[in-house]
């Protein structure tokens, strides 16, 4: 077929939606309840972002769409997938997903405190970081 005949829009990238932070192999998806909460707040503001586009044949606003609900599928997993962990009720003698850390640094004199959450909550700007394994006993 000629140039000619194909729609300049037809050519146009496809749309990447961007993937979410991802779990090791074989991971339980393990949220506090805080980080559960974000995940669903998360939710509501795509869902709103959503109700906001107007469709009326703009493939831009199409795209948008099309990349919101990529969006909102791979959050939906996250949240399906989610098992939540409420730190209070973890024993204090271990280090589990959802304690809080301090981590003493001799050679500077310095203490620095981390909670432990999953991939989602974590934000190393909150001192929140991933965990990596399910527990160690103190």
């Amino acid at each position: 077929m000629s140039r000619a005949f194909v729609k300049e829009h037809s050519q146009q990238k496809p749309i990447r939606i961007p993937p979410r932070a991802s779990l090791p192999d074989d991971a339980t998806n393990y949220v506090t309840p805080e980080g559960l909460k974000q995940l669903k707040q998360e939710k509501v503001n795509l869902e709103k972002e959503k109700s906001h586009l107007n469709l009326d044949n703009d493939d831009v606003q199409r795209r948008q769409m099309t990349l919101l609900n990529g969006k909102l599928q791979l959050l939906q997993e996250r949240i399906d997938t989610a098992r939540q962990i409420d730190p209070a009720r973890q024993p204090s003698d271990e280090v589990r997903f959802g304690a809080t850390v301090k981590l003493e640094l001799m050679d500077a004199n310095k203490t620095n405190q981390f909670q432990i959450v999953g991939v989602d909550q974590a934000d190393f700007k909150k001192k929140k970081s991933p965990s990596s394994r399910p527990s160690h006993k103190l």
